[in-house]
């Protein structure tokens, strides 16, 4: 080979070794950046995973939420059932008291009635056994005079026969 040749077999040469190391080195390089990569993408599902466990907690939080707004919503309604129905039993409460004081009222009127009447019973008692003796007393009088008065009949005529 000619000088010119080798020379440019060896610049050659030399760039094959060069390019060589530089492939090396760039072979290293995407080594370490596919490293990088897998480095990248594992944290990517690492992450998609969190995401998705934080989405699925997201959506347990909202349905327990739920929950708890319906069971909220049904224990205000029997909330407001209660609290009318107190009312209305306050209500009906207060008309029986109502009730209760009025026939409290007609109980009191009643027995000073029954009272008035039990005195009046009495004095009409009293005036009717006063009028039995009374009655008595003037038929046992009357009795008295209609001998009297018959003796006396009886004595007249005789006067008169004699």
């Amino acid at each position: 080979l000619s000088v010119g040749q080798e020379h440019s077999v060896k610049e050659l040469l030399k760039q094959k070794e060069e390019l060589t190391r530089e492939r090396d080195g760039q072979a290293v390089t995407i080594v370490g950046l596919r490293g990088d990569v897998n480095d990248m993408l594992e944290k990517v599902r690492v992450m998609d995973e969190e995401r998705l466990a934080q989405e699925q907690e997201v959506q347990n939080l909202k349905d327990l939420l739920a929950s708890k707004r319906a069971e909220s919503d049904k224990e205000q309604a029997r909330k407001k059932h209660m609290e009318k129905e107190l009312k209305e039993l306050k209500l009906l409460l207060e008309s029986r008291q109502g009730e209760i004081k009025t026939r409290q009222l007609m109980i009191v009127q009643g027995q000073e009635r029954i009272t008035r009447l039990e005195h009046q019973l009495k004095e009409q008692k009293s005036l009717t056994e006063k009028s039995l003796k009374d009655y008595e007393m003037l038929n046992q009088r009357t009795l008295k005079l209609s001998q009297d008065l018959e003796e006396q009949i009886n004595n007249n005529t005789q006067l008169l026969a004699e």
